[in-house]
């Protein structure tokens, strides 16, 4: 970097732009990181929905009985 060696306005100036945008950027990874974390979280929350939900399904059809039927029979 050779605005770290040259001592001009200019030089030292583009220098410290180069630092404030390397850490944006450690920043911006950073909270990337988090949010995928609560994301995967989410997912894991949603995962055990869908598998309770399923096994209501499965039980309710296991549970069910054909509806009594109102009327006379015609042998």
């Amino acid at each position: 970097m050779l605005s770290g060696i040259l001592n001009t306005e200019t030089a030292i100036l583009v220098n410290i732009d180069i630092i404030r945008a390397f850490i944006a950027l450690r920043q911006y990874f950073h909270n990337y990181k988090d949010i995928v974390q609560r994301v995967e979280g989410i997912e894991d929350d949603i995962n055990s929905i869908y598998k309770t939900l399923d096994y209501l399904v499965a039980q309710k059809a296991i549970d069910e009985k054909p509806p009594n039927r109102i009327g006379f029979r015609i042998e």
